[in-house]
């Protein structure tokens, strides 16, 4: 586990390699159920990010599929991604985290989180938005070698982006602004086989 602070421009915290070989292995086995068999869900579906134009239409800012895990298992321990998730709130971990700057305090105190299980393909996207919540986890996955370029996550009140690479994990606050680049598939890769970017969303709150 390679964890690192940054300072600006606001903080936030990168870990490459949280999940080790065997749990990773275990949560794409998740990955790859969800995918083929349909579980993820539309914009519409997942409660996303919304705005309305002058007739109240809603204009959804992403373009992508997802599905809230808790929604689909009643017993997280049944999920092998909630079940390794929890290495979020280990409390060595948040104790570190606390330990950089005094906003992940917070993270000792929330009593809820729900999970967020995303796809990107050819032409998905996610315009600036903020998550309702106190502070957001996001881990990046994908199958190697890399079959897209682009989905890289910026911080778009600094327009700074965060190197998108597989098995990192992002702590930041969850007011921030930020955004998702679109992806781009590499010529001749099948749609739905499961080789685009994928995110895990983890959003932690007081209830």
């Amino acid at each position: 586990m390679d964890f690192k602070y940054f300072e600006t421009p606001l903080p936030h915290i990168i870990i490459d390699d949280l999940f080790n070989e065997t749990e990773v292995k275990e949560m794409w086995l998740e990955l790859d159920f969800l995918t083929h068999t349909r579980k993820l869900l539309t914009p519409q579906a997942t409660a996303s990010a919304v705005e309305f134009d002058a007739t109240g239409a809603p204009i959804y800012k992403k373009k992508n599929l997802a599905l809230f895990l808790d929604s689909l298992y009643a017993n997280r321990d049944i999920s092998n991604i909630l079940h390794h998730t929890r290495k979020f709130y280990d409390p060595e971990l948040l104790k570190k985290c606390a330990s950089q700057h005094m906003i992940f305090n917070y993270l000792t105190t929330c009593n809820f989180d729900s999970t967020l299980v995303s796809y990107y393909e050819e032409g998905d996207h996610y315009d600036a938005h903020y998550d309702k919540c106190v502070m957001t986890f996001l881990t990046w996955l994908y199958k190697e070698p890399r079959q897209f370029t682009g989905g890289e996550l910026v911080l778009s009140d600094y327009d700074y982006p965060i190197e998108l690479r597989n098995n990192r994990t992002l702590i930041f606050p969850a007011f921030a602004n930020h955004s998702v680049n679109a992806v781009k598939m590499n010529e001749g890769v099948p749609s739905m086989a499961g080789f685009g970017r994928y995110v895990i969303s983890n959003f932690a709150l007081f209830r």
